[in-house]
């Protein structure tokens, strides 16, 4: 199989896991009016010892402080989370649950498809970390020039993801 075929069955394969996670998030959402990235921030500052900053809770979940704003108002708004001065710099605000929220979270529904916990959980510990391992390796080399290439993901792409498409399946790059 040559270069340009592999990539395309790569490309494929990522777009079919994609679309799986799409359908149980919209299943998730539909079922508890929550995003999953809403119950990933959620999550995250539940299972913290301590109140949390934006940065802190950004850091953690490997996005920028700015890509957290919005989420971070919609759980204000709805009750999951609170803002408050930090008790020991005044300056900072720091992330805290609400009892909605620690209620949630304890209750939290999988954010991954039963069926696919269930079967990778089956998994010996050394199959598990090589999947794991090989995610990993994906999500590193979808980074280009320190850029993220995901939207080439995307159901809609732009001219710049299929840019990017047309580089990693070795096609001539027409697009401009």
């Amino acid at each position: 199989m040559e270069t340009g075929n592999k990539c395309d069955k790569v490309l494929r394969i990522l777009r079919k896991i994609m679309q799986a996670v799409d359908i149980h998030s919209r299943k998730l959402f539909k079922k508890y009016g929550m995003t999953v990235p809403q119950m990933l921030l959620l999550k995250e500052i539940c299972r913290s010892k301590k109140p949390m900053s934006s940065a802190e809770v950004a850091k953690a979940m490997s996005l920028t402080p700015a890509t957290i704003v919005p989420i971070v108002n919609k759980l204000i708004k709805n009750g999951y989370i609170k803002r408050r001065r930090s008790l020991e710099d005044k300056r900072l605000l720091e992330l805290l649950p609400t009892e909605k929220a620690i209620t949630f979270y304890k209750e939290a529904p999988l954010l991954m498809h039963e069926d696919f916990v269930n079967r990778f959980v089956s998994l010996e510990n050394w199959e598990q970390k090589m999947l794991l391992s090989s995610l990993e390796r994906i999500e590193t080399m979808l980074k280009v020039d320190g850029t993220d290439a995901l939207p080439v993901l995307d159901n809609n792409p732009s001219g710049e993801a299929l840019k990017i498409v047309k580089q990693l399946s070795g096609e001539d790059v027409l697009i401009k």
